[in-house]
């Protein structure tokens, strides 16, 4: 590990660090494309261009409103607590007064693979749920007929689980069934009447239930200033996206409790949680709050054998989007990854292509951390292990 005795010292260090960068073909104009090159040399580059400091074509440091001096100066008081927040690598920086600390440099190039995070629901020393058996897991997945749900259904039916999957058309899952072989019920979890309904059957027919996905999904593609759509059809999208898994996962979970087997509970949002958008804002609000939601849920849940995951898709080559959408990542391809990380049992949140990537996890990691430093101020009570 590089230890570096000053300010100036660092600055060196960094100016050829930005000069290799540079030799990259890396645009220091383009955070997004630095983010990929290096997220700790991109969180760097934030500081410095907030302090009005250019990089010229061969990494050099430029300007500065009061001189470099005090600009690395506050660099090494502010890379350690920054750095260890979001989960950097680096060299050990030594401020004026301060002993060494250490902080990572190293480029984080894991942004095409399934995101996975540690559980950071585990409370009072207890261990994680064990693992499920896919291939004697009883699973239930909303929204099953088509795109993800028909293809993580496909995928469980595969390893030897038993499906149950719901939809609105009588015909698209008489076709699935026949297809998949998998259990299907008609059912409209827009209207809570019928969200009661599926807790009844399943509380019947599938007592043994362990592994839920809350997948049902619509989206209006409408910007708020087009919208003229009567309130019941605004308000149907809120609760198919947001009310339905709420009020199921209320329904189910004490049955997923009682019968003492590991358990899971998975919540599909969507990269729109994390960044707004336009195009379609009730989508994106909605699969925010699941997202708020689900890391409620996983609090509420720690140490007992029922796990909580946030599926986050990127855009999927699905009919989401309307008729004849052919924009997004092959479903196969994403499916394939979800039910990898689903199977092997210590994902937290899963992404995929663009929601795996670094910038999306630096975000993703901060919610945790200020989740963690802010969750325990009230106590409240939790389920039951």
């Amino acid at each position: 590990m590089q230890t570096y005795a000053s300010p100036q010292a660092f600055k060196q260090a960094l100016e050829q660090r930005l000069k290799t960068a540079s030799s990259s073909g890396v645009d220091f104009g383009r955070r997004r494309q630095l983010l990929v090159f290096d997220r700790f040399l991109a969180r760097v580059m934030a500081v410095l261009a907030e302090r009005h400091v250019g990089v010229g074509r061969e990494g050099q440091l430029l300007g500065g409103q009061d001189g470099l001096g005090p600009v690395f100066e506050l660099l090494t008081r502010w890379l350690p607590h920054s750095c260890v927040i979001h989960g950097f690598g680096y060299s050990e920086v030594v401020g004026p007064q301060k002993a060494a600390v250490p902080v990572t440099m190293n480029p984080d190039r894991s942004h095409m693979m399934p995101r996975k995070i540690r559980n950071p629901g585990v409370r009072d020393g207890k261990s994680m749920p064990n693992p499920i058996s896919i291939n004697s897991a009883n699973v239930l997945i909303t929204g099953g007929s088509e795109g993800i749900g028909r293809g993580l259904a496909a995928r469980f039916v595969a390893a030897g689980a038993r499906v149950l999957v719901t939809g609105r058309s009588g015909e698209r899952l008489e076709r699935v069934r026949s297809e998949l072989k998998v259990e299907t019920l008609i059912n409209d979890l827009s209207r809570a009447p019928e969200r009661e309904a599926l807790a009844c059957h399943v509380r019947e027919a599938m007592p043994g239930l362990n592994i839920l996905i809350n997948n049902a999904g619509i989206q209006r593609r409408v910007s708020l200033a087009a919208d003229t759509a009567p309130w019941d059809e605004r308000q149907a999208e809120i609760d198919t996206l947001l009310s339905a898994p709420v009020h199921l996962n209320h329904l189910l979970v004490p049955g997923m409790l009682a019968h003492g087997r590991s358990s899971l509970i998975a919540n599909v949002t969507s990269g729109g949680a994390y960044v707004p958008q336009p195009f379609a804002p009730i989508y994106s609000a909605c699969k925010a709050a699941l997202h708020s939601y689900t890391m409620n849920l996983r609090f509420a849940l720690a140490g007992t054998a029922c796990k909580v995951v946030e599926i986050i898709p990127p855009a999927i080559r699905t009919t989401l989007a309307g008729p004849g959408a052919t924009h997004g990542a092959p479903l196969d391809e994403f499916c394939d990854a979800v039910f990898a990380a689903l199977s092997q049992g210590d994902a937290v949140e899963i992404g995929f292509g663009a929601t795996a990537g670094p910038a999306l996890q630096e975000r993703i990691a901060l919610d945790h951390k200020l989740f963690e430093s802010f969750s325990g101020r009230f106590p409240v009570k939790t389920y039951a292990p």
